[in-house]
């Protein structure tokens, strides 16, 4: 991950304590890097100096339309904000909100930047299982631009082995 860019930008709408420190870590490595997220918690702890902590519209969990608003801003904002950072930047994105990954791609495409993914649950599989979405078009295009968002990404990161396998068989 470090091979190009001095620093890292993690993208994490909802980032808690683990995350936090996730990134602190891998800020000794590649100092100067930055945390965006919204997590109150996170946004207003003390981190240690080589990670810089930029706040970020939280997420709303209060009906499905204020969660599905509360993943735009933060997309649109993170757009924004990497944008505004240098181009050698690695980004780490979190799978949440779930169509974040099309910001890698954006970047990928126009800027040459890498990114990593960290998947922590597989969208549309997880809405569909909850009954929130049906398979058909929308469900195939998700599926589509995934295939497109994990194949140009420098790394796939899942948090177990059965998760990785699945994005395996799902996407060859």
């Amino acid at each position: 991950m470090g091979e190009k860019g001095n620093r890292i930008i993690f993208l994490n709408q909802m980032a808690g304590p683990l995350f936090r420190e996730l990134a602190e870590d891998l800020a000794k490595i590649w100092p100067q890097s930055v945390l965006f997220t919204g997590h109150p918690d996170t946004v207003h702890c003390y981190v240690e100096p080589y990670l810089h902590i930029e706040p970020a519209p939280g997420y709303d969990r209060s009906s499905y339309f204020s969660r599905f608003m509360s993943w735009i801003k933060y997309f649109f904002k993170a757009l924004l904000f990497v944008w505004r950072q240098p181009k050698d930047s690695t980004l780490f994105i979190v799978s949440n909100p779930p169509f974040l990954g099309l910001a890698g791609l954006f970047f990928r495409y126009f800027r040459r930047q890498r990114y990593v993914m960290l998947v922590y649950d597989i969208y549309p599989d997880l809405l569909i299982a909850l009954g929130r979405l049906k398979k058909g078009v929308v469900s195939k295009c998700w599926d589509f631009f995934n295939r497109i968002i994990y194949e140009n990404a420098r790394q796939v990161i899942t948090i177990d082995q059965d998760m990785g396998r699945r994005l395996e068989k799902k996407f060859d």
